[in-house]
């Protein structure tokens, strides 16, 4: 299905997916210079797919286009389904001086759509002048990495990837000599014509070569399922529902060692442990991947919500008594493992400053763990952040074994001052 065969039903919700710039016979328009293409792409639940966006020339329109400087594009697709990975220059990568890309914030949360801005320069004004051989990019000027969500309910849909476009600066592509090119506009109106001063975005023309450029979307087609398919996120017990309350008494089971952790098959444990990458950063079996999971588990959270990483890491300082952690942000979630010689565990008392709304921990041998969780008051480094202290206060030293932070809702907080033995 998709969904800009007509814009009219979707304008009046405040955002808008276009295949702008009609130029069908009779609507009194030139044909556009340039086309601007999202690729279509086949791929089945929990695959990476690669989905081009392609710049060719319109053989059929009048106007000529021998010279590009920058563009800046702004692309929706659906954040339940697609999960951005990357964005990366296309076979052009050498014409970009600057290429960069930011995603831009969910647009429509009834829609579950979300938006990623795209902006390359040929020229980044450093004194190196860009090659002329290289001043049209005919072809892939960039490719959009996805994740298609795993859920087996996604086979069969085909998924759009569109153009958004909200202020004047969307979609616009400038010739060498940095004039703006092509805008991006609304459906035409009656009361449109390529003479007026503005657009139907109210945006001033800009364009003194061409008449307007054609936005194709392109697609995901998701197909069947097959055994070799990757779990869900949070589908720890493989049950094909993801992040329910078993899937949270696992979770804490496999932290702590205690009955109904991981299974102890091979085969089903990997499984399990990539599942437990619910935030899908890469790093399975996370305090954040705990928290994520918590947090969707109990519907205040969807695991397939955008979502920025932290930037800074947390300070870890040894204590003779203990150790002390100094976020960058507010800290909900710690988890931590210190080793100590087995004659320091007898009578073993952990206090934790300040207080935090649940606390576990638990010996193995002399291996201490411990999870905290500080949702109802984030932990933050203004009154020196978080202090777990043990008494008594161990004599002969102890190891710090491994540790977790996490930031709402279920991001991995990085740590400096912590070298795993």
């Amino acid at each position: 299905m998709r969904f800009c065969v007509s814009l009219l039903c979707l304008s009046a919700l405040g955002w808008l997916l276009s295949c702008s710039g009609s130029t069908e016979p009779g609507n009194g328009h030139e044909a556009a210079a340039l086309v601007v293409q999202i690729g279509d792409v086949e791929a089945r639940p929990g695959d990476v797919v690669v989905v081009p966006i392609t710049l060719a020339l319109n053989p059929d329109s009048p106007n000529h286009v021998d010279s590009l400087s920058s563009f800046n594009l702004l692309i929706s697709y659906r954040y339940d389904v697609l999960q951005l990975l990357n964005v990366t220059p296309g076979e052009g990568d050498s014409l970009w001086e600057h290429f960069t890309y930011r995603r831009d914030g969910k647009l429509n949360s009834e829609f579950k759509r979300d938006a990623v801005r795209i902006i390359a320069f040929r020229d980044a004004d450093d004194g190196v002048a860009p090659s002329s051989t290289q001043a049209f990019p005919a072809g892939e000027i960039a490719r959009l990495v996805f994740e298609v969500n795993p859920r087996p309910e996604f086979a069969g849909d085909s998924v759009e990837i569109g153009f958004q476009s909200l202020e004047c600066e969307d979609n616009t592509l400038a010739d060498g000599a940095d004039h703006a090119l092509l805008h991006f506009m609304r459906e035409y109106e009656s009361a449109d014509s390529l003479s007026a001063p503005n657009d139907t975005l109210r945006c001033p023309r800009r364009f003194p070569v061409s008449s307007d450029a054609q936005f194709h979307a392109g697609l995901v087609r998701i197909g069947a399922t097959s055994d070799d398919t990757p779990p869900q996120p949070g589908d720890l017990n493989l049950d094909g529902v993801s992040s329910d309350v078993v899937d949270v008494v696992m979770f804490i089971g496999e932290f702590l060692r205690r009955e109904h952790g991981f299974s102890e098959d091979p085969a089903i444990r990997a499984r399990q442990i990539v599942a437990s990458d619910v935030n899908r950063d890469g790093m399975p079996g996370r305090i954040a991947d705990f928290e994520m999971l918590h947090r969707t588990a109990f519907r205040d959270y969807d695991v397939y919500q955008p979502y920025e990483r932290t930037s800074g890491s947390a300070g870890l300082f040894r204590l003779i008594s203990g150790v002390q952690i100094v976020p960058p942000v507010p800290m909900s979630m710690t988890y931590l493992e210190i080793w100590l010689p087995q004659a320091e565990t007898s009578g073993l008392h952990v206090d934790v400053r300040p207080e935090p709304r649940e606390f576990a921990w638990g010996l193995q041998g002399d291996t201490l763990r411990l999870w905290l969780d500080h949702r109802n008051g984030p932990v933050t480094g203004d009154f020196g952040g978080l202090f777990i202290y043990l008494s008594p206060a161990p004599q002969n030293g102890y190891e710090i074994v491994d540790v977790h932070l996490s930031t709402p809702p279920g991001i991995e907080i990085p740590v400096t001052g912590f070298d795993p033995p």
